[in-house]
């Protein structure tokens, strides 16, 4: 089974791992999970791409669940985890890796319906535009 976790520096991220591996011993063989990350607006050098920026600057971060370490923690709890850096439109960037998907599991931000009324979220987009099925964690 290949899954793919859109991730980001947020709590909703690290809930959507916790859940994760909880559900691991429920999935069959060495299921495969695709860390996503997508960054925006970031200049690149002559030395490095902009992936690799991110990279740096993803490592960089001291945060408890950063990059780095959920794919470390999900491949200790028995998965196949990959981390990818893309840049662009987050929910395009999610669709696109989630149409080589079978399954998306995001965590949700769960903001108010005033707040999603006028910007919308990412999760809403995805559910909504995207073919893959979506497994939203709160």
């Amino acid at each position: 089974m290949k899954l793919l976790l859109p991730i980001d520096a947020s709590q909703h991220t690290a809930d959507a791992v916790d859940y994760l591996k909880r559900l691991r011993p429920a999935l069959a063989g060495t299921p495969q999970v695709l860390c996503l990350h997508v960054t925006y607006d970031l200049p690149a050098t002559n030395e490095l791409t902009v992936a690799e920026q991110a990279r740096k600057v993803l490592r960089e971060d001291d945060m408890d669940f950063g990059p780095e370490r959920i794919v470390a923690d999900l491949n200790q709890a028995g998965f196949q985890a990959t981390l990818q850096v893309a840049e662009g439109d987050a929910v395009e960037q999610i669709i696109r890796y989630g149409d080589q998907s079978d399954l998306i599991v995001m965590g949700s931000h769960a903001r108010g319906t005033l707040t999603q009324a006028v910007t919308g979220s990412v999760s809403t987009k995805v559910l909504a535009e995207g073919r893959t099925p979506v497994l939203l964690v709160k």
